[in-house]
């Protein structure tokens, strides 16, 4: 054996928040209502997953707090209200690996807490 392990999907690694083309993950800023996307699997073959937490802090000398856990394996969307328009820092936590004990964490993503300027427009074309 060369130290290769094989793993029953989909619990052997973590989910990826999907980065956006114009936005890293979606802010209502008159609701605070944070969308998140997700790339999931919705395999679970060896019967171990249990759920999702997203963890968020409002800056980078703030730790991380559990914002929401979802219980559906193949989530591809996650919505939370966050208490502020701050930028955020968001990841999501996956619960259990096969062994029953293991943990995966996605990608760590900034949220955009800039608003757009009144007359800034939202795509580029270059077709002109």
């Amino acid at each position: 054996m060369t130290g290769v392990q094989t793993c029953a999907l989909p619990i052997c690694f973590p989910v990826t928040i999907v980065r956006f083309p114009v936005t890293i993950a979606k802010l209502k800023r008159t609701t605070n209502n944070l969308t998140i996307s997700l790339q999931v699997t919705d395999l679970d073959a060896c019967g171990s997953f249990q759920f999702h937490r997203v963890y968020g802090r409002e800056d980078a000398a703030a730790p991380f707090v559990l914002l929401k856990q979802v219980s559906i394996l193949n989530v591809s969307l996650i919505s939370i209200t966050v208490p502020n328009n701050k930028r955020w820092e968001i990841f999501v936590s996956s619960h259990f690996a096969c062994n029953g004990m293991d943990s995966f964490n996605s990608n760590r993503v900034l949220v955009d807490d800039v608003a757009p300027l009144l007359f800034e427009p939202d795509s580029v074309n270059e077709g002109f």
